[in-house]
C-alpha cells in the first residue's frame, strides 16, 4: 500500500520483462471513465539493461525489442492489439519523452481500482 506509480512502474518493468532502466513518466488516463475510475500511468523505459525476468505464473509474456516505427507498424498491422501499449505508443509518437503531465500526489496502491 502506498506504492508510487514509478516505484509500481519500476517493479513491473523488472518482474515482467527482466529489465530494468530510466523511467520517464508520460502521463495518466482511464480506461473506461463511464464504468471504472481505474487510472492508468503511463512510463517510457530507456537506457534498459536485461536481467531474468519474474512473471506472476499466470502471466504469459512474449518480450520482443522494437524500435518506435516497428511498434507502431505492428499497431498498424494488428500485431499489437493491446489498447495501453498502443496508447503509449501513439503518446510519445505525438508528444516525445516529456510528459507535460504532472505525477500524482497518491500511490497506485492507495486506490483499490488503480493500475
Amino acid at each position: 500500500p502506498g506504492e508510487r506509480p514509478e516505484q509500481a512502474a519500476g517493479r513491473e518493468l523488472t518482474e515482467e520483462t527482466g529489465c530494468a532502466g530510466t523511467l520517464r513518466y508520460l502521463g495518466c488516463m482511464y480506461s473506461s471513465p463511464g464504468f471504472t475510475n481505474e487510472a492508468l500511468y503511463l512510463f517510457a523505459a530507456s537506457e534498459l539493461t536485461r536481467g531474468a525476468a519474474r512473471p506472476e505464473s499466470d502471466e504469459f509474456i512474449d518480450t520482443q525489442a522494437l524500435t518506435l516505427d516497428e511498434a507502431l507498424a505492428c499497431v498498424h498491422t494488428g500485431a499489437i492489439v493491446d489498447a495501453k501499449t498502443i496508447a503509449g505508443l501513439l503518446w510519445i509518437r505525438q508528444f516525445g519523452l516529456a510528459g507535460a503531465q504532472s505525477l500524482p500526489a497518491s500511490g497506485t496502491l492507495d486506490d483499490p481500482d488503480a493500475s
